[in-house]
């Protein structure tokens, strides 16, 4: 019995495969599409096979053809519905301020770097990155947690020396 399976496989590949390559390549696809149509025909072709759902018919290989075009079909109609990227990038144009950055962001970052690098990092490790002051002061190479809150509050306090000589007030910082 498993030979007459093998033996039958083998016939369908080698009378049904390279007509639905064909098939498939004239509607659009490749041998790899029409090969995998294949595959996924025969298989459902099997398990109706198994599961006694065929009608008569009397030509097998006109039904796993017919199976294929219509699995074909069905992927090749949700194929074309995809768009290539390539093809979409060319219809999009980005604003020529999408990059800018905020005025806010320009004015706080100038402020943390006139503070110095060293201020700008301790400052963007505590705020930004909510590392604990004893790893801060472990990382910088204070010589206690208390020496680094001491540096951290003496960046701060550049800072707001800076907002006050400009005399500016939070909310401009800030808009």
């Amino acid at each position: 019995m498993l030979g007459d399976r093998e033996k039958a496989f083998s016939n369908l590949y080698k009378n049904c495969l390279p007509n639905i390559c064909r098939w498939v390549q004239r509607m659009g696809g490749t041998v790899e599409d029409g090969k995998d149509i294949f595959q996924d025909s025969l298989i459902v072709y099997y398990e109706k096979v198994l599961n006694g759902q065929l009608e008569s018919f009397t030509n097998q290989q006109a039904y796993i053809l017919g199976i294929a075009k219509k699995l074909w079909l069905k992927k090749y109609h949700h194929m074309k519905k995809l768009v290539e990227l390539n093809a979409m990038e060319k219809n999009i144009s980005i604003p020529i301020d999408f990059y800018a950055q905020n005025k806010k962001q320009n004015r706080m970052i100038h402020f943390l770097e006139t503070a110095g690098k060293r201020c700008m990092e301790i400052l963007q490790s505590f705020y930004y990155h909510q590392t604990p002051l004893p790893e801060i002061a472990q990382r910088f190479g204070f010589s206690n947690t208390r020496s680094a809150t001491v540096q951290k509050y003496k960046c701060l306090e550049k800072i707001r020396t800076q907002v006050k000589t400009k005399q500016m007030s939070y909310e401009e910082i800030m808009e």
